[in-house]
C-alpha cells in the first residue's frame, strides 16, 4: 500500500483526492484521519491546498536512460543501461533493476534482465 500512495502522490492531489484513493484502496479512513496522515509523513510536502511527494531526480534520470536504452525492445540487459549510465549517477545492476520495477514501467524476470511490462 505504501508504494501505491507514493505513487499516488507523484502527481499533485487534494485532500478529498487522497481520501477517495484511500477509500477505493480499502482503507476505512475518515477526512481528518487521511489529513493527519498527509502532514505526519516527513516525505509528503504540501503547497496550497495539494499533497504530493517530490520526485528524486536521480531516480527519474534513470527511469528516463531506462526508456531510452530499451527504445521499441520488450526487454534488455541491464548491463546496457549501465553502459549508457550518466558519469554522475552510480549505480549497481540491482539498483538499476529496483529503480525500473519501481517505475511501475519495467519487471525483472531474472537479475540480469529489464522488461517492459
Amino acid at each position: 500500500m505504501i508504494l501505491k500512495i507514493k505513487n499516488y502522490l507523484l502527481k499533485k492531489r487534494t485532500l478529498e483526492d487522497f481520501h477517495q484513493f484511500i477509500l477505493e484502496n480499502g482503507q476505512d479512513w475518515n477526512q481528518n484521519q487521511v489529513a493527519l496522515f498527509l502532514e505526519m509523513d516527513g516525505n509528503i510536502k504540501k503547497n496550497g491546498d495539494f499533497y504530493f511527494i517530490p520526485s528524486d531526480d536521480k531516480t527519474d534520470r534513470v527511469v528516463k536512460i531506462i526508456d531510452r536504452v530499451i527504445g521499441n525492445k520488450p526487454a534488455i540487459p541491464i548491463k546496457k543501461i549501465l553502459e549508457k549510465m550518466d558519469k554522475d549517477l552510480v549505480f549497481d545492476a540491482a539498483e538499476i533493476g529496483k529503480i525500473a520495477e519501481k517505475s511501475g514501467k519495467y519487471v525483472l524476470p531474472n537479475k540480469t534482465v529489464i522488461k517492459k511490462i
